[in-house]
């Protein structure tokens, strides 16, 4: 997505994806506006099947979805790549 289009889904968007990212897990959490989870936190492996899962537990998800993405040494790298093109409006975020 272009800067502008993640912008847009910043003024938009409905529910919110967290991610914190270690080097061999996801830990994540959905929530809406208001700060609710919308379903259970997930712990996802750090690696292409754990990302299809990441990808297929938003698809269901009110949207616009925002996710946004903690800025991990590498670590966090692949997820962004995986992430390119699936239509997912993501911020990294610097802890």
């Amino acid at each position: 997505m272009t800067e502008e289009s993640v912008s847009a889904v910043q003024q938009t968007a409905r529910t919110f994806v967290g991610v914190d990212v270690a080097s061999r897990k996801l830990d994540v959490v959905y929530v809406d506006a208001t700060g609710s989870p919308v379903r259970p936190r997930q712990t996802l492996a750090n690696d292409p099947q754990g990302f299809a899962e990441l990808l297929r537990s938003i698809e269901p998800l009110e949207g616009p979805v925002l996710l946004g993405c903690e800025s991990t040494a590498a670590y966090h790298r692949p997820l962004l790549v995986a992430l390119e093109g699936s239509g997912v409006a993501v911020v990294e975020l610097n802890p």
